[in-house]
């Protein structure tokens, strides 16, 4: 009889024993019968316990029906949800921290990385409600870089890889916050899983889950590109007026330096008084053709000067040929051809200025 006592007292305690959850919640029948209050009976934690206990199966799939239920309460303001992302952060206190009962071993390496979580972690766990489930979020200590080094420590265990994603899952549930009425947006097995979750997981925007309008996700992903292209239009055109700009004083630059670097130089040709062209540094030339002006008078040579022109030198070695008329022009006979004579080039004109 006392042996027969001994051996209901684990299946007493076991039937006794449960999860919390939404009251009336369809995951109930999963979770246990005490629905009222997680304990340390209900924890297990290494990897394997999971798949061959009871306690660890009924963790796993109470959890995971929690998950992924749409269940919640408005009057308590309890969601399935915050319940079983409350049931991991039981689970790791437990495991890792010995809170609030003792279940293994607290001498590993990781739990030395981890301490500076504890008090986050454990903030109002004996006294959870529906209101409070998320206040731990808003605690200094629950920092991104604690919790990516605990992570990535447990990540690298042999049999408690599942306590690194149970981490990430109330991690990332902090910063999503799902609403009443949407499932967790991480598959549950992916928490019950050896392998890592990412620690860039992105959370649901409430509003945003299925069934709810997603013109505020078009507006986020629309309004950025346009506002791009505009930046980037505006940003060519302006390019463009400067370097036109930039290339018309570069053009002006030069034309006034090319104007400066002729300055002085004796080979450009300047005019000069009645016609001739002088070059700086060189004699006179006189102009190859002459108009008539009524000004002008003859003199002895036949030539038209006028009163006001001074005096012109030309060069000694040109000669002119003599203007002839059928009167007066002298020829020389060769045979029947008429050759004209070449006259001896004449004496320099007297200057004007000398006669008066």
């Amino acid at each position: 009889m006392l042996f027969s006592i001994f051996a209901l007292t684990p299946l007493l305690l076991q039937v006794v024993s449960g999860l919390r959850v939404t009251p009336r919640s369809p995951c109930s029948s999963v979770c246990g019968a005490n629905l009222t209050e997680t304990t340390g009976d209900d924890i297990v934690c290494h990897d394997p316990e999971f798949n061959t206990t009871a306690v660890g199966r009924r963790f796993r799939d109470c959890v995971s029906c929690e998950l992924q239920s749409t269940f919640y309460d408005t009057a308590l303001d309890e969601t399935d949800v915050k319940w079983g992302l409350y049931n991991l952060r039981f689970a790791f206190s437990t495991c890792i921290y010995g809170f609030p009962v003792v279940k293994q071993s607290l001498s590993t390496p990781c739990q030395v990385t981890c301490q500076g979580l504890s008090e986050s972690i454990q903030f109002k766990q004996l006294r959870p409600q529906g209101k409070n489930l998320y206040d731990f979020c808003g605690i200094s200590t629950f920092s991104d870089k604690d919790i990516t080094d605990c992570t990535i420590c447990y990540s690298l265990t042999e049999n408690e890889k599942f306590l690194a994603n149970f981490l990430e899952s109330f991690r990332e549930g902090c910063r999503g916050k799902v609403p009443k009425g949407d499932k967790f947006y991480i598959e549950p097995n992916r928490i019950f899983n050896p392998l890592q979750l990412p620690s860039n997981e992105n959370p649901v925007v409430p509003g945003l889950a299925k069934g709810h309008p997603r013109k505020n996700l078009v507006l986020i992903i629309v309004l950025p590109i346009v506002g791009f292209l505009l930046l980037s239009a505006v940003t060519c055109v302006g390019c463009f007026f400067y370097i036109r700009n930039r290339r018309r004083r570069a053009k002006r630059q030069s034309q006034s330096s090319s104007l400066h670097e002729r300055w002085n130089d004796t080979t450009i040709m300047t005019p000069s008084h009645n016609g001739l062209h002088r070059y700086w540094g060189g004699e006179p030339t006189p102009q190859a053709q002459q108009f008539y002006d009524p000004s002008m008078t003859h003199d002895q040579y036949g030539s038209y000067y006028s009163p006001d022109q001074q005096d012109v030198k030309y060069p000694s070695e040109a000669h002119m040929m003599t203007t002839f008329t059928p009167q007066t022009a002298q020829h020389a006979s060769e045979g029947d051809r008429k050759v004209p004579i070449l006259s001896a080039a004449p004496p320099p004109r007297k200057s004007l200025s000398n006669n008066r």
